[in-house]
């Protein structure tokens, strides 16, 4: 079985500090870009990608317990359960294809950021031409295979390796699983990212999400469409992951509660007021109908003409103004006599 390692990490990424803690918070790494090995990566397709799960797989690495040697390994020893591309991938949360290529091109010999042990091989104090081999000396991988085949045709249980992996295919599988949050997510993962590649979940992720789609937004699938909206459109959360997500769910889900329902509001008000802009255009045009009909109306015989405003006004106002003035001549003649 192969596992991959970081050459020289005890002099490129370790000091004098890091030596002595059992488990670091940072990871040391050099600066320079202008070796071949950079220049090499950076001159490949996807360079840039496979250049950032290096710099992850670093993490990793410097965050294992002393002595630190830079395997790839479950416990950062040369004899630990390998992490492939599948393990890398499910920790680092990216596509399978991506950390499969970025291991591919590092482990290649113009690059040669990782190299591939072969593991299984005797330790130094058991070499080949040994007479008698030590009791703590671990069997060999084709004494292993014969051990599995034994206990395979007695019907005794797997090995916890082989359990291990059962568990994480199944765990995969429930992962890359059809739930309506899941789904939500990836639209818009990829929306934001401009890519249709799915994000890969580990099972409590994607069952906390289904939570959080039943219980923190009622199962209103429009809500927690606009909080994703809301988290990949922000740029508070530097680190666009379920975990992250989750942990602003509560803030994240009111503000979408509160922007949809002031659309809906709006959308309402908007309505209404376009309701009422059609019934006044309806009643004007109607008015407007009905005074060119009866403007063309042909006249009644018999029916007088009705008299324009001016002409009402002056039957009204002249008789009196004639009787005003002959009850003044009136006062006057009297005065005179």
């Amino acid at each position: 079985m192969i596992v991959y390692q970081i050459p020289r990490w005890n002099d490129n990424h370790e000091n004098n500090k890091s030596r002595a803690l059992q488990r670091c918070s940072l990871a040391f790494f050099p600066n320079k870009m202008d070796g071949l090995g950079f220049v090499r990566l950076m001159g490949t397709e996807d360079g840039a990608a496979a250049y950032g799960v290096f710099h992850m797989i670093l993490a990793m690495c410097s965050s294992q317990p002393k002595p630190r040697n830079g395997y790839l390994t479950e416990n950062g020893t040369e004899r630990g359960a390998p992490l492939g591309a599948i393990d890398l991938a499910l920790k680092f949360r990216r596509p399978l294809e991506e950390v499969q290529h970025a291991l591919d091109v590092l482990s290649s010999e113009n690059i040669g950021w990782l190299v591939k042990r072969e593991t299984g091989a005797l330790p130094p104090e058991c070499p080949p031409s040994a007479r008698q081999v030590p009791a703590e000396c671990p069997p060999s991988v084709l004494e292993r295979r014969k051990e599995g085949k034994k206990d395979s045709l007695s019907g005794a249980p797997k090995p916890a390796r082989m359990e291990r992996e059962s568990l994480k295919s199944t765990e995969q599988q429930r992962s890359n699983g059809t739930g309506a949050a899941v789904a939500l997510w990836n639209e818009a993962y990829a929306k934001s990212a401009g890519s249709d590649v799915a994000t890969v979940f580990q099972a409590e992720e994607a069952a906390r999400l289904e939570e959080q789609l039943t219980a923190g937004c009622k199962g209103d699938a429009e809500t927690f469409r606009r909080a994703l909206v809301l988290f990949f459109g922000s740029k508070k959360y530097e680190n666009k992951t379920p975990l992250v997500f989750l942990k602003y769910a509560g803030d994240i889900t009111g503000r979408a509660a509160k922007a949809l329902a002031q659309e809906k509001r709006e959308a309402e008000d908007r309505r209404q007021r376009e309701a009422e802009e059609a019934r006044a255009l309806a009643e004007r045009e109607s008015r407007r109908k009905a005074a060119a009909a009866q403007a063309q109306a042909p006249a009644v015989p018999g029916d007088a003409a009705p008299k324009p405003i001016a002409s009402i006004l002056d039957d009204v106002t002249l008789p009196a103004a004639a009787a005003a003035r002959a009850a003044r001549q009136a006062d006057g003649k009297a005065v005179r006599s």
